[in-house]
């Protein structure tokens, strides 16, 4: 072959990439993420669903509290309500004020 012959261009052949087993483990994960993310947020009851229960569960709760102290009638049990009530946000500010300081 002489200086001024030109080689015939040498073709890449298409590589075949196959995914590994960590690739089809992070499609797999990303989907299980991404499905999880929208059944919660479809089916999971919002915020305010969840005081309202949360709030309607406390004050049957304390009402049975007032019964048991004998406070079941009309001024006596609003008093008593409302010193649960008081007693409760005091311990929430509580344990929200502990828990901020960790």
């Amino acid at each position: 072959m002489a200086i001024a012959d030109v080689s015939p261009p040498v073709l890449d052949s298409p590589v075949k990439r196959r995914l590994g087993i960590e690739g089809y483990i992070l499609i797999i994960g990303v989907a299980a993420v991404a499905i999880y993310g929208i059944c919660r947020f479809a089916y999971e009851p919002s915020y305010q669903a969840k005081q309202q229960a949360i709030q309607t569960a406390l004050t049957s709760e304390h009402m049975k509290v007032c019964d048991q102290l004998g406070k079941s009638t009309g001024s006596d049990r609003d008093n008593c309500l409302k010193l649960l009530d008081t007693l409760y946000m005091t311990h929430e500010r509580a344990i929200l004020a502990d828990s901020t300081e960790i």
